[in-house]
């Protein structure tokens, strides 16, 4: 599966790097962990300009470094993903875990150079207006069945049974998979609530792209109740 998050901007200029360290405040450690975009020039992606996205944790763990006798009990973890910015749709694409995008909405949601949204999805609209689409899955959150988390209805056309009606009244729609079909192929997608799209086969970099500046303007924008 190859998950992607969509955060629409509000203000946004190329730069070579945005790292959480430049906002620290003054008497902060700066040797905390940070989270850093730094801009990939090569290879040049047409209307899309490429950040490598730095993530570091706190990791409480106890051990020690090979080669090393002392023990710690806490190391700096390190990760790394892609994030996209797509001048089609003045959206960021960040090619990631979740976690990861949601500790860089978090980090960047009073920056100054960069302002953005948070997607938020109306998925009614989406299973009502199909446009040919074909709903695979739907899952439910906020039951009111306490007992139950989250619920999933599989098969074809459910959005047509008695009990995703019912669910409707129950809780409400978090994620939705589906078949959509793009440039004559049919991809396979889940949506999520706070804007996820996430590939269920693997799918290349600048199809990857393409595709998400297609369903964010024709599935995506038409179903936003709102940003946040």
């Amino acid at each position: 599966m190859e998950p992607y998050y969509i955060l629409k901007t509000k203000t946004y200029t190329t730069v070579p790097r945005l790292s959480s360290a430049q906002q620290l405040a003054l008497g902060e450690r700066d040797d905390q962990p940070i989270v850093e975009l730094k801009l990939i020039t090569e290879p040049l992606i047409e209307g899309y300009d490429k950040y490598k996205m730095t993530s570091e944790n706190i990791e409480k763990i106890t051990g020690r470094a090979y080669g090393r006798n002392d023990e710690f009990e806490q190391f700096i973890s390190i990760r790394y993903s892609d994030v996209y910015y797509s001048t089609n749709t003045s959206c960021l694409y960040f090619h990631s875990k979740k976690s990861l995008f949601n500790q860089f909405e978090k980090t960047f949601n009073k920056s100054v150079e960069l302002t953005y949204n948070k997607v938020n999805i109306d998925f009614k609209n989406i299973i009502d207006n199909q446009n040919a689409l074909d709903i695979k899955g739907i899952w439910f959150g906020n039951l009111l069945d306490t007992n139950v988390k989250s619920l999933l209805l599989m098969g074809n056309k459910v959005e047509e049974s008695s009990k995703y009606q019912d669910l409707l009244t129950e809780g409400t729609v978090t994620n939705i998979t589906l078949i959509y079909n793009y440039n004559g192929k049919n991809l396979k997608i889940m949506i999520t609530k706070d804007g996820g799209i996430i590939f269920y086969d693997k799918i290349n970099e600048t199809d990857a792209l393409t595709a998400l500046d297609y369903i964010y303007m024709n599935l995506i924008t038409p179903a936003m109740t709102s940003v946040s």
